[in-house]
């Protein structure tokens, strides 16, 4: 098994062709950073990035979403491993340098910088939302 993680947990394994590859990603929703709707399809910030490093490494990536347990797991970091697969590293960090000023551009698309700076930093967006609608509840109780 191949590991690859971006922060948002992630595992790599590669199929039958040399050029495609698996992707184990969180199943859980964290936009506009990453997310998995109901039909299972992985979204976000993070999805475009990857794809973007794909179409410029050549490689296909299929993503599959799975529990976090079933994931290696390091939310503080956004630095990618693998054990086996040295030359993905060297062609993301690549890719990262080359691509940067795409990069920032998707940033501003989805607001990453916001998100960071939000009040609600960490939550899944399910609970912003809740926290969001208690809050207004709050507010319009009190008017």
């Amino acid at each position: 098994m191949k590991y690859f993680m971006p922060s948002l947990a992630l595992f790599i394994s590669m199929n039958c062709s040399a050029e495609t590859y698996t992707i184990g990603v969180e199943q859980a929703d964290f936009l506009p950073h990453y997310g998995v709707d109901e039909q299972s399809s992985y979204q976000g910030f993070a999805r475009d990035v990857l794809d973007m490093f794909a179409e410029h490494a050549g490689v296909t990536l299929v993503y599959k979403p799975l529990p976090v347990p079933d994931l290696p797991h390091v939310r503080s970091s956004f630095r990618l491993s693998s054990k086996t697969e040295p030359q993905v590293l060297a062609q993301f960090d690549e890719f990262l340098a080359s691509r940067r000023a795409d990069i920032e551009q998707l940033k501003n698309e989805y607001k990453i910088e916001d998100s960071i700076n939000s009040e609600y930093f960490g939550l899944e967006q399910w609970k912003i939302d809740f926290l969001k609608r208690q809050k207004a509840k709050q507010q319009a109780e009190g008017s």
